[in-house]
């Protein structure tokens, strides 16, 4: 028997007898009280609940009422003032940015980040958007030229006074501020970008609602082309000096800041529901409420249409597809059809009915007529929270009774205290050997063992301190010939770079492991040619012993054929099939060989399935690379290789040769360093030797990083031409 089951049965046979009858008797009368007590208390919390719900839930749907005139107001005043502006006939000049200028390298130069504008990545993750305050953005259709219509993009940037103090007043409600033309031109502020390549408004269906009336028009909640958010939008048309709509103005307002107004302050940090509904699909004469009929449906159609829910519900969606629809069905029927019937015939109103499993309130008032309910379930055990603190209090008070049982524990606590002095000798014994042999293990002695004595789990314990320091040695052998295995490593890889005088080279490798599969190397072609110089770079599947491995192997195969300047292609060639014998299926590894001749301006190179290498322009500031290639070494020892060659290498000229562990690093939030980001590291310190352009590029990389490890092994080689 175990040591933990002869203890559980001496103490419970000493302590539960007496502990359990005294506490019987002394607590049956409390729980009898507190349950009564708690039961009433239920009943008038829930009924004083139900009454301020009413209440809440009524002033917040006038509160969104309200706002929804407060948008109308300011749309009305945003149309006139475009209107005002599209009668400009020559209007001034200005800088103007189109959408492509807000992604790419020519954005306004007060673009920053909004944490009031905010784009949707995923399910519930949301990332500030950058937004120019003082520039409005223009998305044309495909196919438009600016200077065709840079007279109405000209008219349409002056309204940017307006909009931006509706964005001051009431920037916690508006999100965006647009007028779409007839001609399709689109103009939004705050200016931003991230339009999707074929946005066309007057594709939109508030587009077409609003040219169809005179007035304010609102649409259903829908995904937003740029943010992802879900949004509300009011639009209304504008006309041009001739009287004809010349087309529309809207303002866009998040789902999430209108229902923001609807928290209830009681209930603000619980588990309660807050959401819009409209009572069934389909819509219905709003001028007269009409008579509903119950047997219509059936019990899985009495549901409600979820109309908007928070921002801690929103995803990101496809703009151009109508949002997913999804439906609250409560588990009950006939009260669903009550509600429904209030909804029908404009009425507010506080149920109590089981939903997803549990009893709630379910507190609803109309907003915007009575299209859409303003909706707040509360789970019940919420609302008797208070009943139960109270029903604590009262077996709180009456614990005095429970004096004799504290009395009879502190008894009890000596006896087992005498019994658990008398029995550690035997527990402790042996944990005292495991203590002394764990020293002895520390200090370096690994013959230390220990002696079992029993069959319990302190002798199971010993057993497997036996068995562990044997497997200890093994594994500290183990840590030191890894570490010999990087020593070697590193030495094989370039203690300096080599001296050109019309090149400056530098190259680095941080392995993630103790070994890794990534290959730099310089190789002195002096014998062959004095100006020339061999450079190579290598990336081994996997990293580790294994891959340390191959990547020797593959070092010295390059080294003892380099030496003799074959063409590059049969060097290749005869590395790949050398490389074939010895290498296990599914292991390989790529290889980017070049030569380059100092005096000449020249490289030649040839390629096993490496990335291309980058080059840098210094003078143009332009960007390129060294294409070319074929498949990597050790897949196929049948496979040829072709050789590349470039003349005219002009002064400044910088060329970059990595591995996939640079663009390929990640960050915590998961997103890759990536080349764009590797060619900002290399024109940031193009004017900087080749061992500072190095530097920029790891220390961009340990930024981008933030902290996170290393996943693959890193290797970057930069030649400069002098």
């Amino acid at each position: 028997m175990s040591i933990r089951w002869k203890l559980l049965f001496l103490l419970l046979a000493i302590a539960l007898v007496p502990v359990a009858t005294v506490t019987l008797l002394a607590n049956r009368a409390t729980a009898r009280l507190g349950e009564q007590l708690g039961a009433r208390a239920r009943h008038g919390l829930t009924q004083l609940t139900r009454t301020q719900l009413e209440q809440l839930v009524s002033d917040k749907a006038a509160l969104i009422g309200r706002e929804g005139n407060l948008v109308n107001l300011a749309l009305q005043l945003q149309a006139r003032e475009v209107e005002k502006c599209l009668a400009v006939e020559s209007p001034p000049e200005r800088e103007l940015y189109l959408a492509e200028d807000f992604d790419g390298e020519r954005p306004p130069p007060d673009l920053n980040f909004s944490p009031r504008h905010l784009r949707v990545i995923g399910r519930r993750h949301f990332m500030p958007v950058p937004i120019s305050l003082n520039e409005p953005v223009f998305k044309l259709p495909p196919g438009m030229l600016q200077s065709s219509t840079r007279q109405d993009m000209l008219r349409l940037a002056q309204a940017v006074p307006t909009y931006r103090a509706l964005q001051e007043r009431y920037g916690d409600l508006l999100h965006w501020h647009f007028t779409s033309l007839e001609s399709g031109v689109h103009c939004s502020y705050p200016g931003h970008g991230g339009y999707p390549v074929d946005y066309d408004p007057r594709q939109r269906r508030w587009y077409a609602r609003a040219k169809m009336g005179s007035d304010v028009v609102w649409t259903l909640p829908y995904t937003d082309a740029t943010s992802r958010r879900t949004v509300l939008t009011a639009a209304m048309a504008v006309r041009g000096p001739d009287g004809q709509i010349a087309g529309v103005t809207g303002i866009d307002i998040t789902v999430s800041a209108l229902l923001e107004r609807a928290r209830l302050p009681r209930f603000g940090s619980s588990t309660a529901k807050v959401t819009a509904l409209e009572p069934l699909d389909e819509p219905w004469d709003l001028s007269a409420p009409r008579e509903f009929d119950l047997a219509a449906y059936t019990p899985e159609q009495l549901g409600m249409l979820v109309l908007a829910e928070p921002a801690e519900r929103e995803h990101e969606g496809q703009w151009h597809a109508p949002p997913d629809r999804s439906w609250l069905t409560p588990d009950d029927p006939a009260v669903a059809a009550l509600i429904i019937r209030d909804m029908y015939e404009g009425r507010s109103n506080v149920r109590q009915l089981a939903y997803q499993g549990q009893p709630t309130l379910w507190a609803y008032s109309p907003i915007w007529g009575r299209r859409a309910f303003l909706t707040v379930i509360v789970p019940q055990a919420e609302v008797v929270t208070e009943a139960i603190r109270a029903e604590e209090s009262v077996l709180s008070l009456t614990r005095s009774q429970s004096r004799l049982t504290v009395a009879t524990l502190g008894v009890v606590a000596v006896v087992v205290l005498g019994i658990s002095l008398a029995g550690s000798r035997t527990v402790t014994r042996p944990v005292s050997e495991l203590v002394e042999g764990a020293r002895r293990v520390a200090a370096g002695d690994f013959d230390a063992r220990v002696r079992v004595r029993t069959r319990d789990e302190l002798g199971a314990l010993g057993q497997a301190f036996n068995a562990m320091v044997p497997q200890l040695e093994d594994r500290i052998r183990m840590r030191q010939s890894l570490a010999l295995a990087m020593e070697v490593q590193q030495n094989l890889l370039p203690a300096q770079p080599p001296q050109f005088e019309k090149l400056d080279v530098a190259g680095r490798s941080i392995y993630c492991d103790e070994t890794g599969g990534d290959y730099y190397d310089f190789l002195d072609l002096a014998e062959a040619g004095p100006r020339e110089l061999g450079v190579a770079v290598g990336d081994v599947t996997g990293h580790g012993v294994a891959a340390a491995l191959l990547m020797t192997t593959a070092r010295a195969l390059l080294r003892s054929r380099a030496g003799q300047k074959p063409p590059l292609s049969e060097l290749m060639q005869s590395v790949n099939r050398l490389l074939c014998q010895d290498t296990p299926l599914g292991r390989y590894m790529t290889m980017f060989y070049a030569v380059v001749d100092s005096e000449r301006r020249s490289i030649r190179w040839a390629n096993a399935g490496h990335d291309p290498a980058i080059t840098y322009d210094l003078h143009r500031d332009t960007f390129g690379q060294l294409d070319g290639g074929d498949l990597p070494l050790g897949i196929d020892p049948q496979e040829t290789y072709s050789e590349y060659r470039r003349d005219n290498l002009s002064p400044g000229e910088i060329i970059v040769l990595g591995t996939d562990g640079i663009w390929e690093a990640r960050n915590p939030q998961g997103e890759h360093f990536g080349k764009d980001s590797l060619r900002q590291a290399i024109r940031a310190a193009a004017n900087g030797s080749a061992e500072q352009i190095c530097r920029s590029i790891t220390d961009a990389l340990e930024r981008f990083r933030q902290g996170r490890p290393q996943d693959d092994d890193i290797t970057l080689v930069v030649i400069k031409v002098l």
